[in-house]
Formats: structure tokens, C-alpha cells, sequence
């Protein structure tokens, strides 16, 4: 269950500045939230009774090369006590990709921080241990990203054993 429209009408009052807006799609609730005020949302939602949002389910970035801000991090957020959810999305610019981490809030961000830095770019600002997680530590750019090539580059990475074999079509 997503939360109330009353809940979320307390959360944007109360953090008017730093939430530029609400997306809603059959019923899932997304708060825009600015990146300056990410952290303090986080702590609100957890810290409010009515809210407690205790637990950090995931968090991804998605790719929008087009866009001035091309790169949208999103939070999934739970109450295991209330039974509701919420999403959070962050949007910056792949050139600045600065977010302030989360890990202080929920211990589950560190490991899910990693992951969209290594795969994504997105640097998570205060993050205890922010290095790859999925890719090897010399690994040049970020694989999920849409620049990114779909065939790789010969230069950087190690050649399969298909194509060391012959098998890979061109």
C-alpha cells in the first residue's frame, strides 16, 4: 500500500523549498525531492511516528541523456510498521552527479549507494566507503548509463571468450 495523499500533503508543507513536486501513476506516489534537502526528508520520514519509514528497500538511477538534468536517483522507501510506501527521486546533472548520502539514515543506503556509483556515476556526498561494488576498481565509466557502448571498448576491457573464439557477430 502507497502512502495517503493526506500524509503526503503534511510532507510537502512542512519541506516546501526542498520538494519541487509530486508524480503519481496508478497509485504510487513519487516525492521530487531538491538535493539539498534529501537528507533531511530522509530523517523526517523516518523520525515522524506516523510515518516511520524504517526501512531503505532500494535505490537506482535512471539515465536521461536528453535531459539538463539527465540523471534521476530514486529512493524506495517502506514502513514495516504502517504498512505504506514511498518513493523519493533526486534529479541532478551527470556533470555535477553530487547526491548527499543517505547511509546515516538507513544503513541499507551504503551498499545500494555503491551500486548506482559504480554502475551509474552518481556521487553519494559523506558516503563512509564510496567505491565499486560491482566492477573492477580500475574499470573506466559506468556501464548502466545510456553513453555508455553496448559493444564495449577493445581498449579497456577483456576480451570474451566468444569473441576471443570468433563467435561474436559484428
Amino acid at each position: 500500500m502507497w502512502i495517503d495523499e493526506k500524509k503526503t500533503k503534511k510532507i510537502r508543507s512542512r519541506f516546501k523549498a526542498e520538494i519541487s513536486g509530486l508524480r503519481k501513476c496508478k497509485g504510487q506516489l513519487t516525492l521530487l525531492v531538491n538535493p539539498g534537502g534529501l537528507l533531511a526528508i530522509a530523517k523526517y520520514l523516518r523520525d515522524t511516528k506516523d510515518l516511520a519509514f524504517d526501512y531503505l528497500v532500494d535505490i537506482c538511477a535512471v539515465h536521461f541523456p536528453e535531459g539538463r538534468k539527465d540523471l534521476e536517483v530514486i529512493y524506495h522507501l517502506c514502513s514495516v510498521k504502517h504498512r505504506h510506501r514511498l518513493r523519493l527521486c533526486v534529479a541532478v546533472s551527470s556533470s555535477e552527479p553530487n547526491v548527499p548520502s543517505v547511509s546515516s539514515v538507513w544503513s541499507t543506503a551504503n551498499w545500494h549507494e555503491r551500486e548506482a556509483y559504480d554502475l551509474m556515476g552518481v556521487v553519494f556526498d559523506g558516503h563512509p566507503n564510496l567505491e565499486r561494488i560491482v566492477t573492477r576498481p580500475d574499470f573506466q565509466g559506468h556501464p548502466l548509463r545510456k553513453e555508455y557502448p553496448l559493444r564495449g571498448d577493445a581498449k579497456s576491457h577483456a576480451p570474451t571468450k566468444a569473441s576471443k573464439a570468433g563467435l561474436d557477430s559484428k
